[in-house]
Order: C-alpha cells, then structure tokens, then sequence
C-alpha cells in the first residue's frame, strides 16, 4: 500500500456519509480542491508508513489498542459491508450539493492507485462543522479583515480509526471504530439468550444477577459473548477453573459463577 500511494499520478478524493438507520449508511462524495486533496494525501501516505511499523494483534473488542497495535478484519468480520462498497465506489455516488453542511457520522479519504483503492475513515462525533447558526455570530479572518461566515467550515483530525486496502479493514482506533460500528444495545439484549444457552450445560449461581450485571456492562456482555460463541463453556468444569484462573483479569468471576 506505501508503494502504491507513492505513486505519482494517485487521485484524492473525500466521501462522507450520513447513517439513516443502523447500519445503513448515505455516502456522497465532496467535491475538494487542491491544497486539500495534498493535504489529506499526505495524512494518508503517513498513516500508511505508521501501519507498516504496527503490530497486528488479535481482534478482542475490549482491547484497548496501543499505539503501535491494529486489529485486522476481512470478509464477514467487516461490519456495515454495503458502507464500504459505497465508499470503493465514491464516483458512482451522489455528489455533497448542500449549501450547509449538515454533520455527517463519518468521513473517508479514498486513494484511487494503480494497485486499488485505499480508504482512510474516521468517525465525525468529535470533530466539528461550523456554519450560521441563530446563536452564534461566526466570523473569518483572513490575515486582514474578518469577514461574515456564509458557509460550512469542517475541521478534520490529522489521524484516521481504520483503513481499508486490499480486502483488509485494519483498525487503528479502536475507541472510535467501536462505537460507530458497535451496537451496544444489541450485545446486551443477547446476554440473557447466551446465559440460557449456557445453563443448559452448566449451572451458573444466581443467574438472573449475573444477567444483570452483564447488561449493565457493555464489556462484561462481550465478554459473555465472546464465551459463548466460542463454545468455551462445554469443557469439562474443573478445565473451566483452570481457564479462569489463568485468565484472572476478567470483570466477572467465571470459576466461582460456574458451578
């Protein structure tokens, strides 16, 4: 991916997307000049050198990622998949034609090379757009004189939560990765479904209590998940024990719930 955002005759371009219901997304491509275009090249060709030198570590939700770590997904692990095809195919997307620029959930520099597409994403809730708004009276200054705002005014990071090359989504930002593409929500309705499950192998002391707590910790029920659907639990119990123990940093008490 270096080489091929090294190449000489690479295309910039910005596409940002509005999330009409999860997880379908809006994407419209932005029509940006020059200077910008140079500028978020640059960002990515960086980003690009820094993934080289990280260490891809297993995906785990609850990993905080370092700042020389990356979680790598592809095929079925991708979430929202229809969202990335539309950013791969940004020129076949409406064009951004709004004279205020309405915040969107996300923004994607795409690298057209001669190898693909690359995709820098990153997720908007923390970065602003300005533009007229009754409460405030915004003005610009130019080096001279400040002049009225008439438009929208973005602020981008100099960072990106993910990169896509290649059929490869490698996650540099897992705090902002997860919670645009992580349905909190839903991994907490399920864990009442995951202890039922369980408990028709083994027992789990006071189980209507473990459910409440793991609903009221998103990474306690990802956790419960994650213990669920790798089967873990249909390992003879004192193993189980053994496990838990080994694994002494978890939230919950495994070993002393099973019994």
């Amino acid at each position: 991916m270096v080489v091929a955002l090294n190449e000489d005759d690479v295309v910039t371009n910005l596409a940002m997307a509005w999330r009409s219901s999860p997880p379908h997304y809006d994407v419209q491509r932005v029509d940006i000049a020059q200077d910008v275009a140079s500028q978020f090249l640059t960002l990515a060709r960086d980003t690009a050198g820094e993934l080289t030198r990280s260490s891809e570590v297993t995906y785990d939700p609850e990993w905080p990622l370092k700042h020389h770590e990356h979680f790598e997904l592809t095929g079925g692990e991708i979430p929202a998949p229809k969202l990335f095809d539309d950013l791969r195919d940004l020129l076949n997307q409406p064009r951004l034609t709004k004279n205020l620029l309405t915040k969107p959930r996300l923004y994607a520099v795409a690298v057209q090379t001669s190898k693909g597409i690359a995709l820098f994403g990153r997720r908007m809730a923390y970065l602003k757009v300005l533009g007229r708004q009754r409460s405030i009276f915004a003005a610009v200054w130019d080096g001279d004189t400040f002049n009225k705002l008439d438009k929208s005014v973005a602020t981008f990071a100099n960072s990106f939560d993910w990169v896509l090359w290649d059929g490869t989504l490698s996650v540099l930002d897992s705090a902002g990765f997860h919670a645009e593409f992580r349905d909190n929500k839903a991994i907490r309705a399920r864990v009442a479904e995951h202890v039922k499950a369980i408990t028709k192998v083994l027992a789990i002391q006071n189980a209507d209590k473990f459910i409440e707590r793991c609903q009221s910790s998103v990474p306690m029920a990802s956790k419960l998940e994650k213990v669920a659907n790798d089967g873990i639990w249909k390992e003879p119990v004192a193993q189980l024990k053994t496990y838990a123990t080994r694994m002494s940093r978890s939230p919950w008490n495994f070993s002393a719930a099973v019994r």
